[in-house]
């Protein structure tokens, strides 16, 4: 076994939220790594932590260990230098992983194979009929990468169906489309809402009149369940007096129309090159991603898609960082320049004020003040809401009309498209044909049925 010293191994929270797949940044550390042959046995180490890399051909063997947080990671890779690839590891199944290095590397069977008891030779049959396959070692590898590769291609044939199916439904909806009915439906929602903004208002003045009794009162009495629910009201005490009553406003803590966010990882440019402080490369340039700040085609890592996130900092000031993964970093901040405008926040962060509770018993005014404002904003709500539906309303039957004008070049646009969904389904259906004809003889059914063939045939070897 060759072993490397190396400065830093990824990090802890990379190899646990997104599996085995080691990118080193440092030079020396890349340098190392290129110079080693295809075949063998390697360790690179970091303090405690270490990663042990072990390739066969077309298959590589992780094991790592990270001391922060003492995880520690086996995985199994087939990669045969074409577009089939599978990964298995042991939060899968640890036993699939250690069967698989027994076949190919000569290392022990695990321990499930010397089944003692009548138990452990019913958990050895049911693991079998899933993992049995991984009897054959690389054949089974390869059928894995190969089934993955049919289902994926079979399941994009499904989702081309699927589209061409509401293609074809959206053609026959638009040739009979009803516009004249569409626009008594449009008509008939209009007058619904604005009775239901009516009605709304009138029970609202009837429960402003009530509380503004209840205020004149000065009974003492408990406000009903439905003024309190109604305006917020708390209400403590007993009521028959032994704790006298108490009717308030409950305190509310400062809010944010936005939650807080922050940067926990820091980057730098290094020329055209993007290096995080987790010591992981960006897989795009800094050109790349002023393209995509722009509107260009969207960035793609390992760890998800890269995506602005909108927020706000402790103090209540707007904040935009980039989010991917588990990373949050303030690129405008890290890198400034044409970075800093196109990641200056466009949304507005309001800042609610603390409010302290407010006790009828003790400032009747201020306590009529706190109604008077819930009066008005909800008055000045059922405003804005009948304004908006009013603009609502002439923007659908502006499009309603637009789109009876509109309807032979509409439906010609849908046939069209019915007829590229049709290319785009038997494209792939055929694709999926193709490979199921080309990987004839390497079915993961062929390999599980070998596996439990080589269990049958071990049945009178003490294993």
């Amino acid at each position: 076994m060759i072993k490397l010293k190396v400065s830093k191994v990824d990090t802890l929270k990379h190899v646990s939220d997104h599996g085995l797949n080691l990118v080193f940044t440092d030079k020396k550390t890349v340098d190392l790594l290129n110079a080693l042959k295809p075949d063998g046995s390697y360790r690179l180490e970091s303090g405690k932590s270490f990663v042990e890399i072990v390739r066969c051909g077309h298959i590589t063997f992780t094991d790592a260990f990270f001391s922060v947080g003492s995880n520690r990671t086996h995985a199994v890779h087939y990669m045969d230098g074409s577009e089939l690839a599978f990964t298995l590891n042991n939060r899968t199944n640890g036993e699939a992983v250690e069967t698989l290095r027994s076949i190919i590397l000569g290392e022990t069977l695990p321990r499930l194979f010397r089944p003692k008891t009548g138990a452990e030779q019913d958990t050895l049959r049911t693991w079998l009929r899933t993992f049995a396959w991984t009897l054959t070692g690389e054949a089974g590898l390869r059928a894995k990468a190969i089934h993955g590769k049919v289902e994926h291609e079979d399941g994009m044939a499904r989702t081309m169906a699927s589209a061409l199916n509401d293609a074809r439904r959206n053609v026959s909806r638009h040739e009979v489309r009803n516009y004249e009915q569409e626009k008594e439906e449009i008509k008939a929602d209009i007058k619904y809402s604005l009775n239901r903004f009516k009605n709304d208002l009138d029970r609202h003045l009837e429960m402003a009149n009530s509380v503004s009794k209840y205020l004149e009162s000065e009974a003492g009495l408990e406000p009903d369940y439905a003024m309190r629910a109604y305006y917020g009201l708390s209400v403590t005490g007993q009521w028959d007096k032994t704790v006298p009553l108490r009717v308030s406003f409950p305190g509310k803590n400062a809010s944010l129309n936005y939650p807080v966010i922050r940067a926990n990882y820091t980057v730098k440019m290094d020329g055209q090159r993007l290096l995080l402080s987790s010591n992981i490369e960006c897989p795009f340039s800094v050109l790349s991603a002023l393209d995509w700040l722009k509107g260009g085609a969207q960035l793609n890592t390992r760890y998800g898609i890269v995506q602005k996130v909108n927020g706000a900092t402790e103090d209540g000031k707007a904040l935009t960082l980039i989010k991917c993964g588990c990373h949050y970093i303030d690129v405008a901040r890290d890198l400034g320049g044409e970075f800093t405008e196109l990641l200056k926040p466009t949304h507005e962060v309001v800042v609610t004020e603390a409010e302290k509770t407010l006790f009828l018993d003790e400032d009747k005014v201020a306590f009529q003040a706190r109604i008077d404002r819930k009066n008005a904003e909800f008055v000045a709500f059922i405003k804005t809401q009948k304004q908006q539906t009013v603009i609502r309303y002439i923007e659908r039957m502006a499009k309603a009309k637009k789109s009876k004008a509109n309807h032979g070049a509409e439906l010609l646009r849908l046939l069209e498209e019915v007829k590229a969904y049709e290319q785009r389904h038997a494209s792939a259906l055929a694709q999926r044909d193709l490979l199921k004809d080309y990987f004839t003889g390497a079915s993961l059914d062929a390999c599980n049925a070998t596996g439990k063939a080589f269990i049958s045939a071990f049945k009178s070897i003490d294993l």
